[in-house]
């Protein structure tokens, strides 16, 4: 979540990672902004400057339009 719990560092840090090999970064937000979709990835850039064991990220920009 942006703000809140559980927080992007937070989750990006867990050793266990949900299992996943490559750790998705989807904010789920129903259309790109900036102060939302961008804001959210851009924390994620917060976390990688401050992290010297840099987990395996797969950002992900729009979901609305995935057939699935």
């Amino acid at each position: 979540m942006r703000y809140g719990e559980p927080s992007i560092a937070g989750t990006l840090r867990s050793p266990e990672g949900g299992g996943l090999r490559a750790r998705p970064c989807a904010p789920m937000y129903p259309q790109y902004a900036a102060s939302t979709t961008a804001s959210a990835l851009d924390e994620v850039g917060v976390f990688l400057r401050r992290v010297r064991n840099v987990p395996e990220i797969r950002l992900v920009k729009h979901f609305h339009d995935h057939p699935l």
